[in-house]
């Protein structure tokens, strides 16, 4: 299990600064004011910026969803064999199981900032 515990921090790191570019970008378009219907290029501009912006964020989404998925039947197997104790349990898969609930708030704040985009 140390194998994918480095696989998956390595995947995570590449995966969580791309949402902290993407939320930065997405934060400075939510900023922007959005221009007036008689502009019809700064309004084609910021519809293009949108769509952009969009598509990164599903992009992160995506892969934050797929990560999920593929750790969930792990997780899953994990909670329903483990026993629960607090202070003598298995720290490899509670770290498991840990990593796939911090993915989860991830897919959670990666959503709120498609939202909050859309709403622009």
């Amino acid at each position: 299990m140390g194998d994918i515990f480095s696989a998956i921090s390595i995947i995570l790191v590449f995966a969580t600064v791309g949402l902290d570019i993407f939320a930065k970008e997405s934060n400075n378009f939510i900023s922007k004011q959005k221009p007036d219907n008689d502009k019809p290029t700064e309004l084609s501009d910021f519809k293009k910026e949108k769509t952009i912006v969009l598509l990164k964020l599903i992009g992160v989404l995506l892969f934050y969803i797929v990560l999920f998925w593929i750790l969930l039947p792990k997780s899953i197997e994990i909670l329903k064999t483990s026993v629960f104790a607090i202070w003598n349990f298995d720290m490899v898969q509670t770290f498991y199981v840990v990593i796939n609930f911090g993915i989860l708030i991830f897919i959670e704040l990666t959503t709120n900032f498609i939202f909050k985009t859309c709403k622009k």
